[in-house]
């Protein structure tokens, strides 16, 4: 995030409910600012999946993901996915 910062970049997170991301280290765990069901990929300039097994098999099963993602790809957003993510 840091990077995106330097470079005039915002990255913001999207997960399943707004709020705390449960983590190992909760000393770090980070908050989304949106969820998949109230939100769009439209809104966004680009879309990134994040890797980690768990991350991955959990998205993999929500349905407003994959459609985030596929909008996302239909409307020539640039996507990343990083690790498991590219699954």
């Amino acid at each position: 995030s840091a990077a995106f910062s330097a470079a005039g970049a915002m990255a913001l997170l999207v997960g399943p409910i707004k709020g705390p991301v449960p983590s190992d280290n909760q000393a770090v765990a980070p908050q989304t600012e949106f969820s998949f069901a109230t939100s769009k990929s439209l809104m966004f300039d680009a879309v990134m999946v994040l890797g980690g097994k768990e991350s991955v098999d959990f998205l993999r099963s929500v349905g407003e993901v994959k459609y985030f993602v596929v909008e996302a790809f239909k409307h020539c957003k640039p996507i990343i996915a990083l690790g498991e993510g590219v699954e």
